[in-house]
């Protein structure tokens, strides 16, 4: 449900060219990495911190990640809400 919605952000936020290309690039290449890494280091925090630390450490990566999103992503303009609010919500889709 998260990449639908990903991939149409960042369509949207960037114009045609290189940096829209490198931004779907990026997205694509964190998905296997994300996956790998987190096996690795899920691993390693499993036998020498603890599996607790795990969470914690997403966590704090997510929040950082949160506010990344407000400092790095332009404003959206304004949109009329005509009935496709709740469709695009319920499928994870941009209107």
């Amino acid at each position: 449900m998260c990449l639908p919605a990903a991939v149409g952000i960042t369509t949207k936020a960037f114009d045609q060219g290189t940096r829209k290309k490198i931004s779907l690039a990026c997205q694509g290449m964190g998905q296997p990495l994300g996956y790998a890494l987190g096996l690795i280091f899920g691993g390693v925090f499993a036998d020498t911190i603890g599996w607790r630390w795990g969470y914690y450490m997403s966590a704090i990566i997510n929040f950082s990640l949160f506010l990344a999103v407000f400092w790095g992503l332009p404003p959206d303009e304004q949109q009329s809400c005509r009935g496709s609010g709740w469709v695009a919500t319920l499928t994870g889709s941009e209107p």
